[in-house]
């Protein structure tokens, strides 16, 4: 049977796969172009400009820088009202606050400077500041915004990480705004040798912490692909900052424009991850119709042998009823009783079980068969009833019942197990044995009576035998019953015995024979035996 929830849980797992072999891919890849350019900045390579031309080369620079840090964070920001994904909100928030940065430092490095010298120098003096963003937010949203909470808290955890960003642009515009104005005491501070190296380290211990925090911190789904995409980012950034790490503070340093390029490469990121989870959703929706447009034919197609199904099993139910009403009739023409029992209750009858019992069908049906059998039977004929219907060996069954007039009537039962209007019942079929029993009970008072000695063998074995014989053999009547009769006769004699007997049943032999036989008590008698050929 097709399982269409199994088919969904594996649908998602592979594609939570796919999201994550690209995303190793992706990976691999940012790390080696980050990597190469930041090779490139570190040899001094492809950018060999004068102060002039690299303030202009870091306007461009910087414009596509921005310009991917917005289109990228109002990407993600509608992937965050969509899904409510924890990395897509922090990427957002910090690639903005990042851009909004970006643009300050362009509006004061242009506004507030003319010659190409200062406005390298400032720019060597704010972009540590700048590359501090957006990893210092991501690392203060991955502590500040938990998943798998309540509506109410997360809101409030909301509000702080936004105070927090307001904040941290507040700061940083502030300190921008200080070097702008050559404020003299903040310039000295950071060329400070000291100070200098602490603040070039601090951007890329902040990346570590950031991807530390990302890979450590459990997150609320499954193949969070967000969280992936927010460890890849902090990739360029982290080259970015080893760039500036290796950047002294001077006029027209070209690492600043691979610093720009590394930038702008981590801003562009989700925005390619982004598009690859919606053209993976679009082959989702595809496979999805597909799915259901197969489920829809196989539902047809079920639905079609359902119905078949139903018209073979009405034309069966149609077929079965009329074969019951045959066995039934067939039942009510035969000479022997029938009845159908299920669970010790009377389910059916034929005419002959009723005259039989006296009892008509409408009295017998939905009664018990217990009430109608002889109190000394029940017990066994229930043990008999409870073995039928378990399947087991059925040998048949003498049975005492009381008929409507209060007489005994002995019957023989044999069953058969059926399936009776939809359940297991037990048919038996029973034929009336009175007269049988009285004619071996006759016999049986009748031998009793005689004072020689009169036994009935079939095959050999002793079925009745006298009290006469019993007294002339020692044994009692339970031991010699069931037992070959011939086991009692002297092995000499035994021969010529079975075959005088033999002959006497054919009639070839008419007068009697002796042979002796070893009594219990171990004394040997001589017997004079007739014997002929009855029914039993």
């Amino acid at each position: 049977m097709f399982d269409i929830d199994k088919y969904i849980v594996k649908a998602g797992k592979l594609e939570y796969l796919q999201s994550l072999s690209l995303t190793v891919k992706i990976l691999a890849g940012v790390v080696l172009l980050s990597a190469a350019l930041s090779a490139l900045s570190l040899t001094g390579a492809g950018f060999d400009y004068g102060p002039e031309a690299f303030v202009h080369a870091f306007n461009y620079s910087s414009i596509i820088a921005v310009c991917a840090a917005d289109i990228t964070s109002l990407l993600t920001i509608g992937y965050y009202n969509a899904d409510r994904n924890r990395s897509a909100a922090v990427l957002s928030v910090s690639f903005l606050i990042t851009a909004v940065l970006y643009g300050m430092q362009l509006f004061m490095m242009n506004s507030f400077f003319v010659s190409s010298r200062e406005k390298s120098f400032f720019i060597s003096l704010s972009a540590s500041v700048l590359n501090l963003f957006p990893p210092l937010l991501i690392l203060a949203g991955c502590n500040l915004l938990p998943e798998n909470t309540d509506q109410d808290r997360a809101e409030e955890k909301r509000n702080i990480f936004s105070a927090v960003s307001l904040i941290s642009l507040a700061v940083a515009t502030l300190f921008m705004y200080m070097l702008s104005m050559n404020d003299m005491l903040t310039v000295a501070i950071l060329r400070t040798e000291a100070v200098s190296i602490l603040w070039r380290l601090l951007t890329p211990c902040v990346n570590a912490a950031a991807a530390t925090t990302l890979l450590l911190k459990k997150p609320a789904r499954d193949g969070d692909y967000f969280r992936l995409l927010t460890l890849v980012v902090l990739v360029p950034l982290f080259f970015a900052s080893l760039t500036l790490l290796s950047a002294p503070y001077i006029e027209g340093s070209n690492r600043y424009i691979y610093e720009s390029l590394l930038r702008s490469l981590a801003y562009l990121i989700p925005l390619a991850g982004i598009l690859y989870e919606f053209s993976l959703h679009q082959k989702e929706r595809k496979a999805s119709e597909e799915l259901l447009t197969a489920l829809e034919q196989t539902l047809a197609e079920k639905t079609a042998e359902r119905i078949n199904r139903v018209s073979e099993l009405e034309s069966e139910v149609a077929c079965l009823s009329a074969s019951l009403e045959f066995y039934r009739a067939a039942a009510d023409k035969s000479g022997s009783g029938v009845y159908v029992v299920t669970d010790g209750e009377l389910k059916y009858v034929n005419s002959v079980f009723e005259r039989i019992t006296g009892y008509t069908s409408e009295q017998l049906v939905g009664t018990r068969l217990a009430e109608i059998v002889s109190p000394k039977d029940r017990a066994s004929l229930e043990e008999w009833l409870v073995s039928a219907a378990a399947g087991g060996e059925n040998s048949g069954v003498e049975i005492r019942l009381v008929n409507r007039a209060g007489d005994i009537v002995w019957m023989e039962n044999k069953c058969q197990l059926i399936d009776y209007e939809g359940e297991p019942s037990v048919l038996v079929s029973l034929n009336d044995i009175t007269d049988k029993k009285r004619t071996a009970d006759m016999l049986k008072t009748l031998t009793n009576s005689s004072p020689g000695g009169i036994y009935i063998c079939r095959e050999g074995a002793l079925q009745l035998v006298n009290r006469a014989l019993c007294s002339i053999t020692g044994y009692g009547s339970d031991e010699l019953a069931g037992r070959q009769y011939d086991s009692i006769i002297l092995s000499r004699d035994r021969d010529e015995a079975v075959r005088n007997c033999g002959q006497m049943l054919d009639k070839t032999r008419v007068s009697p024979y002796e042979y002796r036989i070893r009594t219990k008590g171990g004394e040997i008698r001589w017997l004079t035996e007739t014997v002929a050929r009855i029914s039993y």
